[in-house]
């Protein structure tokens, strides 16, 4: 009976924080984590960052590989080369890469290459002066 004893009061001692540590957010370099966060790395004393995963997408409707059932908002850093690098997001079953200043709609315009010669002419007429 009182080895069973220990057993419970050992069990309560080490499972009572275990049940207790679920009830927050993970807090890394900060003093109080932001209420709202699960991962709060707000304070950054260490002067490191996040890393995502990097993974190699093959397709953007890829649910398999690199990470099987990805969730709704995750996202990754992808090294492979059958879709251009960067941070993707997954979202209505398909990876998303997130804009950045090299992908932007308005770099693309800008940077839109020519393959044609084309001639511009001006004519201007009723100049006064």
């Amino acid at each position: 009976m009182k080895a069973a004893l220990k057993i419970l009061i050992l069990l309560v001692i080490i499972g009572l924080p275990v049940l207790t540590f679920g009830q927050g957010g993970a807090i890394v370099n900060a003093q109080n984590g932001d209420a709202s966060a699960v991962l709060d790395l707000s304070n950054n004393t260490a002067k490191k960052a996040f890393l995502p995963p990097r993974v190699a997408l093959t397709t953007l409707a890829d649910k398999v590989n690199p990470i099987v059932s990805p969730a709704a908002g995750l996202i990754v850093y992808n090294i492979g080369t059958t879709q251009l690098p960067g941070y993707y997001i997954f979202d209505n079953g398909v990876w998303s890469l997130m804009a950045t200043r090299e992908n932007s709609v308005v770099n693309a315009i800008f940077t839109k290459t020519i393959s044609e010669t084309k001639t511009i002419s001006t004519t201007y007429s009723n100049i006064t002066g």
